[in-house]
C-alpha cells in the first residue's frame, strides 16, 4: 500500500507515480492546483485480503477570516465558520458590508471561552465546529445544522446578517407601559406537544472514526414530575464531535423549551431601539413583572409603532 498526499498549493504539479501508471488517464495537465487530494496505490490478494480496503483521511478545511485581527487562518470556531460560508462563493455569497461583524466578534470570543465541563473541574472550550457541508442542501439547511453547533441563532436585520450564539447576553433596555400602545399578549405555557422534559440526539464520535452516534440523553426529574410522563425531544448534532459537548448543547435545548412564557408587546415608535435577539426588561406592575428578561424573536414596523 503506498499514499501519495496533496496540499493542492497554487504551484502544484501533477503526481508522477500517477502520471506513470496511467498515462492515458492522467496527464501533466492534471495538476489540480487548488485541491488536496490522495493518490492510493493498493497491491491487492485475495489470500490476505476480504475485498478493497477503505480509504479515508482526516482533515482540515480551508482557512477563515478572524474578523478579530483581520488574519486568515484555519479554525473550527463555528463564528467564523458561519461567517465563511455567509460569505464564501459557494455559500451565500453575501458582501463584507453585509455581515455585522461586531456580533460576529462577540460570537467568536464566546466560543472560544472556557467552561466547567464536571464536577471534577474538567474544562474545555465553549463551542466548536467539525464536518462536512453537502453543497447538495440548501443553504437554510446548511444554516440550520452549523447554528447547532453553538446553539446559535442567526437573523437578516437592517441589510445585515448578526449571529448570536447560546451564551448568556445581558438586556440591553427596559421597557415599561410607557412604550405600550395597546393591550400586552402573554401566553403562559406551552401546548404538550410542544413540550419535552428530555433530549436525545446523535453527534458526530470523533472517538469512532467520526461515524454518528447517541450520546448520553439528558434528562430533568423535575420537569418529568410537572408533565406526568417522560417526553423525549429528538436532535442531531452534525457537526459536533465530542459527546460532552454535545450534552451541553441537548441541554441548553431542554432549557430553551422550558421557557414557556411568551409575550406579545404591540408598543409605540420608542420600540424602534428594540432589535431581534438583542435581549430586554419589562416593568409591567400589573403581571408582577419588575425588569423581567425576554428575549425578542420577531420585530415588525407598523403605522401605528413597532410590535415585539
Amino acid at each position: 500500500l503506498q499514499w501519495r498526499v496533496h496540499m493542492g498549493d497554487a504551484d502544484q504539479a501533477a503526481d508522477t507515480e500517477l502520471l506513470a501508471a496511467a498515462p492515458d488517464k492522467w496527464t501533466a495537465s492534471h495538476r489540480l492546483r487548488g485541491i488536496s487530494y490522495l493518490y492510493v496505490k493498493c497491491r491487492y490478494s485475495q489470500d490476505v485480503w476480504s475485498g478493497m480496503p477503505s480509504v479515508g483521511a482526516v482533515v482540515k478545511g480551508r482557512k477563515l477570516h478572524d474578523p478579530r485581527d483581520g488574519q486568515s487562518r484555519w479554525s473550527d470556531n463555528p463564528a467564523l465558520v458561519i461567517r465563511d460560508y455567509l460569505t464564501a462563493d459557494f455559500g451565500l455569497g453575501a458582501d463584507a458590508d453585509e455581515i455585522d461583524d461586531a456580533t460576529f466578534i462577540a460570537a467568536a470570543n464566546a466560543c472560544d471561552e472556557t467552561v466547567s465541563v464536571n464536577d471534577t473541574g474538567g474544562m474545555q472550550r465553549r463551542y466548536w465546529c467539525g464536518g462536512v457541508i453537502d453543497l447538495d442542501e440548501t443553504p437554510m439547511s446548511i444554516i440550520e445544522k452549523l447554528v447547532s453547533s453553538c446553539a446559535g441563532t442567526l437573523v437578516y436585520s437592517g441589510g445585515r446578517y448578526r449571529l448570536f450564539v447560546g451564551v448568556y447576553r445581558p438586556p440591553v433596555l427596559t421597557l415599561t407601559a410607557d412604550d405600550l400602545r395597546g393591550a400586552v399578549k402573554v401566553r403562559t405555557g406551552l401546548p404538550k406537544a410542544e413540550l419535552c422534559n428530555a433530549v436525545r440526539g446523535t453527534f458526530v464520535d470523533g472517538a469512532k472514526n467520526w461515524q454518528a452516534g447517541d450520546f448520553p440523553p439528558v434528562t430533568n426529574a423535575m420537569y418529568e414530575d410537572e408533565d406526568g410522563e417522560p417526553l423525549a425531544k429528538d436532535v442531531a448534532f452534525p457537526f459536533t464531535t465530542d459527546s460532552v459537548l454535545a450534552q451541553r448543547l441537548a441541554r441548553i435545548v431542554l432549557e430553551r423549551a422550558r421557557q414557556g412564557i411568551s409575550v406579545g408587546f404591540p408598543g409605540n415608535f420608542s420600540l424602534i431601539r428594540a432589535a431581534v435577539m438583542e435581549p430586554v426588561r419589562l416593568t409591567l406592575p400589573w403581571l408582577g413583572w419588575d425588569r423581567k428578561a425576554f428575549l425578542p424573536v420577531a420585530w415588525s414596523f407598523g403605522p401605528d409603532g413597532v410590535d415585539l
